[in-house]
């Protein structure tokens, strides 16, 4: 039978969506519990060799594409004999692995895409990985990284999240300046057609703090949150 963990249920997402994809990715590995929780994603995909801790975590992805210059020989032998679509492209393109995957779960129909693997190793592919998620909002699916203590999201236009009071998050533009409204009493510093300049020295969207279990924003301009986990 096919390699899987057991599926934990969404820790504080309630949040239905009707396809979720998920992205593994060849940077720093997930935590056990972040990979049970989007282990359940309707559409997996293993980009190069984020198929290694995909393997590790006993998961099996339904696509597995990339260049594959860096999946280790017996995690790529494994998934083929067992089936899994493969998708090999030239080692020289003009993008990367997880763009490949981000643009085959477009393709695919997915609202929500979520990242794995996204962070940590080399920075100029979380970088990237960042330039992905921008490129999924624009598509207008929702976008998300764990990566190490912080989770990330990507949002162009509005932008609804679960939180919990006394939680950190930053607000931060990206690729351009943005101007962001949150509701009343969200926000320990309230935000009210704000703008965020994409050079300094102000204002800075760094370290607020979530006030109520919702948070509510909407965006004119592209812009990353990242809000502080529990550790």
């Amino acid at each position: 039978g096919q390699r899987r963990v057991l599926v934990a249920q969404s820790q504080g997402d309630d949040t239905q969506f009707e396809m979720r994809a998920l992205i593994a990715a060849g940077g720093e590995p997930p935590t056990p519990g972040q990979a049970e929780k989007y282990a359940d994603a309707q559409l997996i995909i293993a980009a190069d060799s984020g198929a290694d801790w995909l393997y590790g975590y006993g998961i099996m992805p339904h696509v597995f594409l990339g260049d594959m210059d860096s999946v280790s020989h017996a995690v790529r032998e494994y998934y083929s004999r067992k089936g899994v679509k493969m998708l090999k492209y030239p080692s020289e393109k003009n993008a990367t692995d997880t763009m490949i995957a981000a643009e085959y779960a477009l393709d695919a129909g997915a609202d929500e895409i979520v990242l794995l693997g996204g962070g940590g190793g080399r920075q100029d592919h979380t970088y990237a990985n960042y330039q992905a998620m921008a490129y999924i909002a624009r598509r207008g699916v929702k976008a998300v990284m764990p990566c190490g203590e912080s989770v990330c999201f990507m949002s162009c236009s509005e932008a609804e999240l679960d939180v919990r009071e006394g939680q950190t998050l930053s607000i931060l533009p990206f690729g351009g300046d943005v101007r962001v409204t949150s509701r009343e009493g969200e926000l320990k510093y309230p935000v009210k057609d704000l703008l965020l300049p994409v050079f300094y020295p102000d204002p800075c969207g760094v370290s607020n703090v979530a006030l109520s279990s919702k948070l509510h924003l909407i965006l004119d301009g592209m812009a990353l949150i990242i809000l502080d986990i529990d550790k």
